[in-house]
């Protein structure tokens, strides 16, 4: 995979990885002169990384503190270094913490582990495995997270401008250091949980952030003029919170601070559901188009790693479990050293991983018509194998009230990843927003990519006269417009390939607006489906909840028996108390197997 990277960390297209490092002795150039020239870093202009495999990672940093005081690590019965018990386990890479001088007064340890010189001798060992390694640069003596971030003893009389050279001259000897000795890290993390800030309390997060903004930046700045082909890595631990993880990566980004991968952390108890995390990591990836990693964590191992790696774009890069040789923590060893249950959780997840890859192809952004607008695509996924039959094909069509929304939210991309592993070919449509063109153009635009769909069915092994249309709330309303406006109702549009059919011949709509319930002009009956009752229909599925304050349930009611009354074969799912999101993000448990069990009814051969 393969991504560009400018200059603010924003991704261009798709993605990759590359080398980091961390302090000690001045390499070739000394941080003065590097810093007399920080104004023009390396790295600002467009990066290019790459990421070969699906990162599986574990934070061991406690590893030579266990092993000094006699632990001995096993697996199976059967005595290994910790290194090869991990690598025989699909895990590939090591996270290792770095303390400025844990030796200090209150800093973290007196024997000076996690410490520069403890460190690189593990990174050594990491290495000599043939693992890759992430370096956590903790800017303090000891642990810096959300509720501390303590100013290194040695750096307390520093403040503005003198305390932000100095984090760029640790962090470029840091670097230089790691590169000199033939261990630099694939990827550095400027700061550790910083979304409180680093460095209080001068540092300390405040509403504008600019000092910490100054401080991160020369952090990133550090890195990249020791070598401008480390991967850099904000961390915040923000795990479900979608809010605030916006507000702290618009902040960090304001300040000109170049990165290339969101760090995350998810710890139930403080952040939430696994659905808060998953959640906020999809909205993360769609807003930002970063690479995205869980970079701490201990339990709902299995689930947390695949909600990482269903990330849409392929921008869920990896994950790295918080110290699993602890049986208090990470829980892959038990407190004599052995592995547990736990540990077969990695290669059963990674041989599961290779088989899913194998199953669907996806190919994204296909234009399904010709023009300017950019809302004329299409993402498309299939089984791998195609096969010697003809498949069914499924349009899935996004809501956001004709304004908003695009084929991009996860629900809609994991909708249509899902159905073509039950072999299906589907399709997952952009449209015209009402900022680009009034109605009914979204209507017409969905109509060509219909037409599309059934021009190139041979080419995609789909059966044309097996298509159906699933759409929430205003893709609802377009969904049911693909079943019930005829090509006669004047709505097909110019955007071609007029020799197909647009109308499809099953449709399942959640919350569906089946009028406006209003007298405006976009009220007019040949744009809604309350303007083609009918039993010549094709068969319909309606899914709507009691206590909707978008979609009205007296109106789907309405629609509902109208349909009936004139021998329609229609279905409808009422979710009693159930709001807007029913069929979407509520009552999945009730909807998603009625909605399968529907197209498989009329679909499936």
């Amino acid at each position: 995979m393969r991504l560009n990277l400018n200059g603010t960390g924003m991704i261009a297209g798709w993605l990759a990885l590359g080398g980091v490092a961390a302090f000690g002795q001045v390499g070739s150039e000394g941080p003065s002169e590097a810093r007399a020239a920080s104004a023009e870093v390396p790295g600002t202009e467009a990066r290019v990384f790459e990421n070969e495999s699906f990162i599986i990672g574990a934070d061991i940093s406690w590893v030579p503190s266990q092993e000094d005081r006699g632990t001995v690590f096993s697996d199976q019965g059967v005595e290994k270094d910790v290194l090869e018990i991990l690598t025989d386990n699909e895990f590939n890479w090591i996270r290792l913490r770095l303390f400025v001088d844990p030796t200090a007064e209150n800093g973290y340890s007196r024997d000076g582990y996690c410490g520069l010189e403890q460190t690189l001798a593990m990174a050594r060992r990491v290495h000599d495995a043939g693992m890759k390694f992430l370096l956590d640069f903790h800017y303090s003596d000891t642990w810096a997270d959300p509720g501390k971030q303590f100013t290194p003893a040695s750096w307390t009389h520093l403040t503005g401008t003198d305390l932000a050279d100095q984090v760029y001259d640790y962090t470029y000897e840091t670097v230089r250091r790691f590169i000199d000795e033939g261990v630099t890290p694939e990827m550095i993390q400027i700061g550790n949980e910083v979304h409180h800030g680093m460095l209080w309390p001068e540092g300390e997060m405040t509403e504008s952030g600019e000092e910490f903004g100054r401080l991160l930046r020369r952090a990133s700045e550090g890195v990249r003029a020791a070598d401008p082909g480390i991967m850099i890595m904000v961390h915040a631990a923000l795990g479900g919170d979608k809010e605030e993880s916006v507000v702290f990566y618009d902040k960090v980004l304001e300040h000109g601070v170049v990165f290339d991968v969101i760090g995350q952390s998810y710890y139930p108890e403080y952040h939430g559901t696994l659905e808060d995390l998953e959640t906020n990591l999809n909205n993360l990836a769609i807003h930002y188009k970063m690479p995205i990693m869980v970079v701490e964590y201990q339990v709902h191992r299995r689930e947390v790693n695949e909600i990482v790696r269903d990330l849409p774009d392929g921008l869920g890069w990896g994950t790295f479990i918080w110290e699993p040789t602890s049986a208090r923590w990470g829980g892959l060893f038990d407190r004599n050293g052995a592995t547990t249950e736990h540990m077969a959780i990695y290669p059963e997840f990674v041989s599961n991983s290779r088989e899913s890859a194998k199953e669907i192809t996806v190919t994204k952004d296909i234009p399904y018509r010709e023009g300017e607008s950019s809302k004329w695509r299409l993402d498309m996924a299939m089984p791998a194998d195609g096969g010697e039959s003809l498949r069914p094909g499924l349009v899935i069509v996004h809501g956001g009230g004709w304004r908003a929304g695009s084929k991009e939210v996860d629900v809609y991309q994991s909708m249509m990843t899902e159905y073509a592993r039950k072999g299906y070919v589907t399709i997952n449509v952009n449209y015209r927003l009402l900022d680009e063109a009034p109605f009914p153009a979204c209507i017409e635009d969905v109509k060509a990519a219909v037409r599309w769909f059934r021009a190139h069915a041979e080419e995609y092994g789909v059966d044309p006269d097996r298509i159906g249309a699933y759409g929430h709330s205003a893709g609802a309303h377009l969904a049911l417009m693909l079943g019930m406006a005829p090509e006669s109702a004047g709505l097909e549009g110019d955007g071609g390939w007029d020799d197909y059919s647009s109308v499809v011949n099953v449709v399942a709509a959640g919350s569906p607006p089946t009028e406006l319930g209003r007298d405006t002009p976009m009220a007019n009956p040949i744009w809604w489906p309350i303007g083609y009752i009918s039993r010549d229909a094709p068969p319909l599925f309606l899914i709507q909840g009691t206590a909707d304050r978008v979609v009205r349930a007296e109106l789907t009611d309405d629609f509902v028996e109208k349909m009936k009354a004139e021998g329609a074969d229609i279905e409808y799912l009422r979710i009693e108390g159930g709001d807007h999101g029913v069929a979407y993000n509520e009552s999945l448990e009730v909807t998603a197997p009625a909605i399968e069990t529907f197209f498989a009814k009329h679909l499936k051969p």
